[in-house]
């Protein structure tokens, strides 16, 4: 498993995955993108100012995003910098998503339902739910 910090570009705080420092609605700090050992994508929003939100295409609608499972290719809103975690992760540079998730879009079965709560286990090493 991977994280790797996405914000804007700056030069008080490194990011790993930076956003152009014009985008400023993306926060220096916005959110952390989680690659787990099988190929999926899990974003924990960071910072309390400006919004990430995801694409929910049942509802046709933005949903705001704290912290869940997205698909590689999920529309995604960086305050209203519009992305998907495969174009961050191509932001560092030659870096891609694992070779599993690109036939794998969606959200694994293993994934918290909606209203699951997740949270970081720091002595695990990993999301678990409660």
């Amino acid at each position: 498993m991977k994280t790797y910090l996405v914000g804007r570009k700056n030069n008080r705080i490194q990011c790993d995955i930076e956003i152009p420092e014009t985008e400023r609605s993306v926060s220096r700090k916005h959110l952390e993108l989680t690659v787990s050992d099988s190929g999926e994508c899990y974003l924990v929003h960071i910072h309390q100012q400006n919004i990430t939100e995801v694409w929910d295409a049942g509802a046709q609608q933005w949903q705001p995003l704290s912290q869940q499972y997205v698909g590689w290719d999920d529309p995604l809103l960086l305050g209203s910098y519009r992305t998907t975690a495969r174009q961050l992760l191509g932001l560092m540079g030659g870096s891609s998503p694992p070779a599993s998730a690109a036939h794998a879009p969606e959200a694994p079965a293993s994934a918290p339902q909606a209203g699951a709560q997740v949270y970081w286990d720091p002595d695990a090493g990993t999301f678990v739910r409660r």
